[in-house]
């Protein structure tokens, strides 16, 4: 499998897990489900080369921070 056929099927994974958590009203996003979906991919990914190069696992936790900026409860 070719890294743009894993990664279109990550983000599509990501894209139907938002859609779902949209639909069952747990979860809330700014942006499109898809734009979120490529979003958080970029974020992880990039996240995980820089922890690779720096040896440090700071860029994961700032990665995580962000994520869990886009993916929120909805609010009451």
């Amino acid at each position: 499998m070719a890294d743009s056929d894993w990664s279109s099927d990550v983000c599509s994974s990501d894209l139907e897990a938002i859609e779902r958590g949209i639909a069952e009203g747990s979860l809330s996003v700014a942006m499109s489900p898809a734009a979120t979906a490529e979003t958080l991919y970029s974020l992880w990914l990039g996240a995980s080369l820089r922890a690779k190069i720096r040896h440090s696992l700071a860029p994961l936790t700032s990665a995580l921070e962000s994520i869990e900026l886009l993916l929120r409860p909805p609010q009451p």
